[in-house]
């Protein structure tokens, strides 16, 4: 099947690996995923960034995986004055 003309390329080269979760980020798109490494998807969702690369939104959980939060804001993509909210 051909690629829809305005279909969203997607290069996820960070690839951020904890004990459970895996998270992959695309730079180019501002979007990553994050997904538990036994349970899938069931524990997992997309991600979004700004253009400064820092978390705006989150999907597929009602609360951010402390695990996940816990290695964004190590990396950088969730800023340091907003942990809070997360």
């Amino acid at each position: 099947m051909a690629a829809k003309p305005n279909a969203t390329k997607h290069d996820f080269t960070i690839k951020l690996g904890g004990q459970n979760y895996e998270i992959q980020i695309s730079p180019s798109t501002n979007y990553g995923w994050f997904e538990h490494n036994e349970l899938g998807d069931e524990s997992g969702g997309g991600l979004w960034f700004d253009r400064g690369m820092f978390l705006i939104d989150y999907d597929g959980v009602y609360e951010l995986p402390s695990e996940v939060k816990d290695t964004l804001i190590r990396f950088g993509y969730i800023d340091p004055l907003e942990v809070e909210q997360w």
